[in-house]
């Protein structure tokens, strides 16, 4: 037998040489599919719950039940992150890409993966490291109606994996009148949640409020137009520092858009202050078949409560009657609720009640 003599240059007979290619039957060898996933990064495992029905349903247990989205406006860009809420110190960058005046979620089978453990990348030359979420951002839960709709199926096959984007979380800060929105939706769930850190009294009577993005709340109204289910977590954060109205939390990434264009809607009941406001801006969604008020409790004193939420209710729906009680939950009918933060989470379940209030 012939032997080829090598030569002393690496480089020699590369170009007349065929590359070395390997075939792995995975039906034939099941386990190779567990070697595989044990040793893959989670982007890796993401972009391997992509190929086919079968690795998806092998990777699904191994991949977190959420992912986030966020803008930073002062990198222009759009990033797709997800964490397990229980290791609050660790994040993984899933995907990024181009901010533009499209929706981001349109834009998410087309990015790249840039990283997989983003923790400790304080001298990172492309995102920055980043203590804790930003102020406003999405979270994305999982939900099974997406398997109904072939378009949104589509869709949400290009985030981790097929997680569903119907089922959504806002997280929105409050401070004084103005409200700090992520400036790209999720769009048409039928289930949002805005979850609301207050830096002050959200009950407290105000003439107008704010947003630091143009036509935010008009926005936020066709964001609704397919919600049947929506809710409003008020987060008592009256006792922390809040940075300046514009500026992410912790993050250290502006928000605020440019000066004079900015949201302003009167408020049509000033003494019910901003959350009598949020509620009349969405109330009228003719898709949505019930709303939930969280944590009202924690802003107005239990004498006050009753006539505070009957204010609020006679504002937002004038001819359906005064509120009653119901398991010792002030409700309007089934339409609008009002629960405390132990009653809400005590109804949907810690695990959730987690991934509606931990940023």
């Amino acid at each position: 037998m012939k032997r080829k003599r090598l030569s002393s240059s690496p480089l020699a007979g590369l170009d007349s040489s065929p590359p070395v290619r390997v075939t792995i039957d995975h039906c034939s060898f099941p386990h190779i599919i567990d070697v595989i996933f044990a040793s893959l990064s989670y982007p890796g495992l993401i972009r391997c719950a992509q190929v086919c029905k079968e690795w998806r349903e092998k990777a699904r247990p191994l991949l977190f039940k959420h992912v986030a989205i966020y803008e930073d406006t002062s990198r222009n860009s759009t990033v797709i992150r997800s964490r397990d809420v229980a290791w609050s110190n660790e994040s993984i960058i899933l995907a990024t890409a181009p901010s533009t005046k499209t929706n981001a979620l349109s834009l998410v089978a087309k990015s790249k993966i840039v990283d997989s453990h983003y923790k400790g990348f304080e001298n990172g030359t492309f995102l920055r490291f980043v203590p804790g979420w930003p102020a406003a951002f999405h979270r994305l839960l999982n939900s099974d109606s997406t398997e109904d709709n072939s378009h949104l199926r589509r869709r949400s096959d290009s985030l981790s994996g097929g997680l569903g984007w119907t089922d959504v979380v806002h997280f929105v800060d409050y401070s004084d009148g103005n409200f700090i929105f992520a400036t790209d939706s999720a769009r048409s769930p039928t289930t949002l949640t805005l979850s609301v850190n207050c830096y002050s009294n959200p009950t407290s009577p105000s003439h107008a409020i704010t947003s630091a993005y143009p036509f935010a709340f008009d926005e936020l109204r066709f964001d609704s137009s397919n919600v049947t289910t929506y809710a409003i977590l008020l987060n008592d954060c009256m006792d922390q520092e809040h940075s300046s109205v514009g500026e992410v939390s912790g993050a250290g990434m502006s928000f605020a858009a440019a000066q004079g264009e900015i949201s302003i809607v009167e408020c049509q009941n000033p003494r019910l202050g901003a959350v009598c406001e949020l509620l009349s801006a969405i109330v009228d969604c003719a898709s949505i078949e019930s709303i939930a008020v969280v944590g009202l409790d924690a802003f107005v004193d239990a004498e006050s409560l009753v006539a505070h939420v009957r204010g609020v209710c006679k504002s937002v729906r004038p001819f359906s009657g005064d509120p009653g009680a119901e398991d010792g939950v002030l409700c309007l009918d089934r339409f609008l609720r009002f629960y405390s933060h132990d009653q809400y989470c005590g109804l949907i379940g810690e695990e959730r009640y987690r991934l509606l209030t931990v940023r």
